[in-house]
């Protein structure tokens, strides 16, 4: 199994509004895209677009629930993205947590960041009968509420692995047509959360090119400065951590069953849980398998060697929780 890896930057037409967490009446939004946010792009736009799909074949038309399904799965298995980041003057600014400063990124603190990169949207529901502000939606709920979002014009960089010998339509998944694919599905479909209100249109900028060196994971020395990259195996796409090292990584880290792998951490853990699609209840009613991981920025040292794999979504893992989060 042999993967290879394309650098992909992007840059944001509108709003980006990546769902994070509710703090009273703001929604707030993540500072990055996540591997996942990119794969349900690429998922919908293939599976109404192409009829031969890795090992998965659509034989109508009007691709069913199942149709969506398999493609998604065959996408996951085959096309691997990073995390997005947004970029100053062409540098990606990857989370770091500090403990003078709090999470930073790049050489910027949180506060220049968020004047930089992040806004926000405050509307309110109107009262058809009086023409003002409707005080409740239920629920004893205002109906003001905030948005947060990353403002339009920004730029991201990231990466995108693809395993050789993928096909889609009988045509090699390569710079090309992988070019071509997230170009018209990026066009098509938004990005995020309130794409109803135009949030989330997305493009690329220039031609996707091969990668022989990505960056996800760094080690570093125990002051958390001198970052030095760590080789990807694109034979597995894995990453072998040493012992007793400082590491800090741009994708989240399952930590399931390797609390006792850390020394030390420095940063935040962080619950990953979301809705699915349920073969019962339809799209957003089923619950994915949850997992507890280091998030992106969170510095740590593990006391034995260890390697890691990059995982469906992103996620850094051992082969073990591999096997065991296949549902």
């Amino acid at each position: 199994m042999t993967w290879k890896c394309y650098n992909v930057k992007l840059k944001s037409e509108s709003p980006v509004h990546i769902g994070y967490r509710s703090l009273g009446i703001i929604s707030q939004t993540r500072y990055y895209i996540p591997a996942k946010n990119l794969w349900a792009v690429l998922t919908a736009y293939i599976t109404k677009n192409y009829r031969e799909i890795g090992d998965w074949q659509i034989q109508r038309d009007n691709p069913s629930n199942m149709d969506y399904q398999k493609v998604g799965k065959e996408i996951s298995q085959n096309i691997r993205f990073s995390y997005f980041y947004p970029c100053k003057n062409g540098t990606p600014l990857y989370p770091f947590y500090t403990t003078q400063e709090g999470t930073k990124y790049g050489a910027l603190t949180k506060e220049q960041f968020e004047a930089s990169f992040i806004s926000s949207f405050a509307s309110t529901a109107i009262d058809r009968d009086s023409g003002t502000a409707l005080e409740e939606m239920g629920e004893g709920k205002g109906s003001l509420h905030e948005v947060e979002f990353i403002k339009p014009q920004s730029d991201f960089t990231g990466y995108c692995f693809v395993k050789n010998g993928f096909k889609i339509d009988k045509k090699l998944v390569g710079e090309e047509l992988l070019t071509e694919i997230l170009k018209k599905a990026l066009l098509s479909h938004g990005l995020g959360g309130e794409r109803n209100y135009g949030y989330g249109k997305m493009k690329i900028i220039g031609n996707i090119k091969e990668s022989k060196e990505p960056e996800i994971v760094w080690e570093i020395d125990p002051e958390g400065m001198n970052k030095k990259s760590v080789a990807i195996d694109l034979e597995n796409l894995g990453v072998r951590l040493k012992e007793n090292k400082f590491y800090v990584s741009s994708t989240p880290i399952n930590i399931a069953g390797l609390e006792r792998l850390f020394s030390c951490i420095f940063g935040n853990i962080e619950p990953l849980i979301g809705r699915e699609w349920s073969n019962n209840t339809g799209a957003g009613r089923g619950i994915s398998s949850a997992l507890v991981v280091l998030e992106p920025g969170t510095r740590f040292m593990n006391n034995s060697e260890v390697d890691l794999s990059i995982q469906e979504y992103e996620i850094l893992g051992t082969e073990h929780q591999q096997l065991g989060n296949k549902r």
